[in-house]
């Protein structure tokens, strides 16, 4: 199964919840359904659009899930697991070091490719005792 990125909000105790929207076969998408249970959520509320997959982990913009023997439904790491597991096996080293570079700039451009121009152009900068009016041009 498939997951893409909708949004995300804080919940009532202030923890980041992010929403996705799950698509895959019709086999797929039911066994979804089922693993769910009593939790289940459609987007819009709407039995006929896509099933929603709740997760306080943010998984990307988009990923895969996989249902457990125990039913329980998971977020695929595997890829990015295999470049954290290399990261550690040669933590202290230049290939370490570098590995861990290029992972880190690559998540850092699909977050900043991702984000929210209407955002930021709504974000006035206000002055601050540390940054003063003068300097924010500069932002």
């Amino acid at each position: 199964m498939k997951i893409k990125l909708k949004s995300s909000y804080r919940n009532a105790n202030g923890t980041i919840v992010f929403v996705y929207k799950v698509s895959g076969t019709k086999t797929q998408i039911a066994e979804f359904v089922e693993a769910q249970g009593e939790y289940i959520k459609y987007e819009d509320n709407d039995e006929t659009k896509s099933p929603l997959f709740f997760n306080t982990a943010y998984a990307g913009e988009t990923g895969n899930l996989i249902i457990t023997q125990a039913g329980k439904v998971i977020i695929d790491n595997t890829e990015n697991n295999k470049i954290l597991s290399l990261m550690e096996q040669f933590k202290g080293t230049a290939y370490g070091d570098a590995l861990a570079q290029q992972y880190a700039m690559k998540q850092m451009k699909e977050l900043s490719s991702k984000s929210s121009a209407s955002a930021s152009e709504k974000s006035v900068p206000t002055p601050t005792a540390e940054t003063p009016a003068d300097e924010l041009d500069a932002l």
